[in-house]
């Protein structure tokens, strides 16, 4: 077994069956991480799929998915004559300009911003991002608005910092930045602040917030917490839909804690060979 060749593409190939037509779907792992395949035909899996859960029948609704995808879109942009897509991926809908197979440029949904209420004008103002506010005159550096996987931010250089106020993404100014950037950087542990209170949940015994953390919004009830999706507008979330959330959340279980192995010491990383038994010429 040793000696033999191992094909990459195999031992990256997980089948799932075939549909009814007879053509294999696979689960792939790619570089963006584990994807379905068949024929030509490729779908994301969502982060939130659990291995579990992925049935030949659901292989075949995200393929769909996909397909339906690709004939989603939005217009074209004046300059480049690209066409522009609304798409649904493994961290949910975003934007995309171009097509897949030209390294298209990609970017997520404004936090807040339903998929439904996309139109090509909003989605041509997101696909422009970075957009540069000016130089700040302290550091010689220019600065960037720009919006990524967890939110709104900006740039100076290797400095960044969040914008929590997502309707600023396209209205903040140079000397709004600038303030932000004078503010001490929020460490590792992210201070979470309040936004409202939801209420008194009867079948949780427990009053509910929706609070603003690293990541984006999310609702808890003092004991678990559960992310608000991108497709839901927080101002707009009600006690009972924070509820079902919470729900949702428990039912997944506590997240697996990841092991931090120490590296191992000099000379102590090395195999000792176990002594195998004694023949019966050695003892005696």
């Amino acid at each position: 077994m040793l000696q033999a060749e191992i094909d990459p593409r195999t031992v990256c190939t997980i089948p799932v069956g075939k549909d009814a037509q007879s053509r294999p779907i696979n689960v792939r792992v790619g570089k963006f991480g584990p994807y379905l395949e068949r024929n030509e035909e490729r779908a994301s899996l969502p982060e939130t799929l659990a291995p579990d859960e992925l049935t030949l029948e659901r292989a075949e609704s995200l393929l769909m998915q996909a397909l339906q995808n690709k004939d989603n879109a939005l217009g074209t942009e004046p300059e480049s004559g690209k066409s522009v897509y609304l798409k649904s991926g493994r961290y949910g809908p975003y934007l995309q300009l171009g097509e897949s197979d030209d390294e298209p440029k990609m970017k997520p949904l404004p936090p807040g911003q339903a998929p439904e209420e996309v139109t090509l004008e909003t989605a041509l103002l997101v696909l422009a991002l970075p957009r540069s506010l000016g130089t700040d005159p302290e550091h010689s550096e220019e600065i960037f608005v720009d919006l990524g996987r967890y939110g709104a931010y900006l740039k100076r250089g290797n400095d960044t910092r969040s914008i929590v106020d997502a309707e600023k993404l396209f209205a903040m100014t140079l000397a709004e930045a600038q303030e932000l950037f004078r503010q001490e950087k929020a460490g590792r542990r992210f201070a979470a602040t309040a936004l409202r209170e939801l209420g008194k949940a009867e079948e949780l015994d427990a009053t509910v917030n929706l609070m603003s953390g690293r990541y984006g919004p999310y609702v808890t009830d003092g004991k678990i917490n559960a992310s608000v999706p991108r497709t839901i507008n927080p101002d707009n979330l009600t006690l009972a839909d924070a509820v079902e959330l919470i729900k949702q959340r428990a039912a997944k279980g506590p997240a697996p804690k990841r092991s931090r192995r120490k590296a191992a010491a000099p000379g102590k990383g090395k195999v000792r060979k176990r002594a195998g038994p004694k023949s019966k010429a050695s003892s005696a």
